[in-house]
């Protein structure tokens, strides 16, 4: 019989890979979702299964986004958003050491609870709280699609806004090479009250990012360069002209218990009307 490690333990806790979450143990033993994203999630899907081992950076990046041509800087802040998650109350450091230059290592005692296919037994995931297990992996698998369909709706919301903006007349030329369908997508401020929820904000504007570079035809700024605007004051029609961009994406994140507000601005970087 053929057996995969779909869930693994560590320290208070629980990553389940196939119904897509990370759990951390309550007071009452139970395990509770944690929100955090699906990159993020993929990245520490990687490591864990190799706790103490060198991954270097091309099998994570060749895993996490495969296909995909990738800023080194995207693995960066994936490997930060864990750490802010993981490394609460942590008195011994980071859960993940960086080698510079080559990877990183988990190096959290991770324990591996296989779960058989279909063929055979399921083996129970966890020794606590079995009831309340389930909605926890339920209520997690929730989150993580709403965290994919956010940046998956801004992104086709932008674009819409864009290709409607595009088709009307414009009444100056915009010289130059910002005449080109193109964007960038700046980073998204955190308005909630817990700094360390910085990652949510930043995970967000990121994913968008990348939705957006899917698309023939529309040139997006990178995320390395995006991100030299953080807290910067700089109009509209600046970034324009410094980038060569038609549009300027704006956005703020506000966090609240399980619930998410996401606002968007998308600016014309000529007139810097709002679309």
């Amino acid at each position: 019989m053929h057996v995969t490690a779909d869930i693994f333990l560590f320290e208070g806790f629980r990553l389940d890979r196939r119904d897509g979450g990370l759990f951390r143990r309550d007071e009452c033993g139970a395990f509770v979702p944690v929100a955090i994203g699906a990159r993020a999630l993929d990245v520490l899907g990687v490591l864990i299964q190799q706790p103490g081992v060198l991954v270097s950076k091309d099998e994570i990046m060749q895993a996490v986004w495969p296909h995909m041509t990738v800023e080194d800087a995207n693995l960066t802040m994936q490997i930060s958003a864990l750490r802010r998650v993981l490394d609460q109350g942590r008195p011994d450091g980071s859960c993940i050491q960086t080698v510079a230059a080559q990877g990183y290592r988990f190096l959290a005692p991770a324990t591996r609870v296989e779960r058989p296919n279909s063929n055979g037994a399921v083996a129970p995931p966890a020794t606590a709280d079995k009831t309340a297990a389930r909605p926890s992996r339920a209520a997690a698998h929730r989150g993580r699609i709403a965290l994919a369909g956010v940046s998956a709706t801004v992104a086709v919301a932008v674009l819409a806004a864009i290709i409607a903006w595009w088709a009307r007349p414009a009444p100056t030329a915009f010289p130059g090479p910002p005449s080109r369908l193109s964007v960038v997508v700046l980073p998204f401020a955190n308005l909630g009250e817990d700094r360390d929820q910085e990652y949510l904000a930043d995970a967000i504007a990121d994913d968008v990012t990348t939705d957006l570079s899917r698309v023939a035809g529309l040139f997006v700024i990178s995320r390395n360069t995006a991100f030299t605007y953080r807290e910067r004051s700089v109009d509209t029609k600046q970034i324009g002209r410094e980038l060569g961009v038609r549009y300027v994406l704006q956005g703020s994140v506000r966090r609240s218990a399980s619930l998410l507000r996401v606002d968007t601005q998308l600016i014309d970087a000529e007139t810097d009307a709002h679309l």
